[in-house]
């Protein structure tokens, strides 16, 4: 059967260590991250390979800070490990996922999140004696 059709489009979720569904990661509060997929796929010529990226979007441009390796057709989740987590910069991010089909016709899926890996920080900071 000759298909012609690039794969449907599905949804993306970004998970923190624990598996819930995240908006926000930090790697001082996850040890690592899930990017996961369901709906991105071919029932025709069957998916060849997926690849995941972590976009940053800053001033209107977008730039691929992580990649995954080329996973199989069969992939549906690819982990962000501690140490690329703690190498992305802070900002708002989009987790991508591209499949390609047999038939080497390609779709993506996305979903928006932020990093924000910096430590927190204290200003005007008040003492006050009891009774002042």
């Amino acid at each position: 059967k000759v298909c012609c059709e690039p794969p449907s489009e599905g949804v993306v979720k970004v998970s923190d260590a624990t598996g819930t569904a995240a908006t926000y990661l930090s790697s001082s509060t996850t040890s690592y991250a899930t990017i996961s997929w369901v709906g991105l796929g071919d029932t025709c010529a069957g998916m060849r390979d997926f690849v995941a990226y972590v976009i940053h979007q800053t001033g209107g441009s977008e730039h691929v800070v992580w990649q995954s390796a080329t996973l199989s057709g069969e992939s549906s989740s690819v982990r962000i490990e501690a140490a690329d987590l703690a190498a992305l910069p802070d900002g708002n991010m989009i987790a991508r996922v591209v499949g390609t089909n047999i038939a080497e016709l390609s779709s993506a899926s996305e979903t928006s999140f932020a990093i924000d890996n910096s430590a927190p920080s204290m200003s005007g900071i008040t003492i006050r004696r009891p009774g002042s």
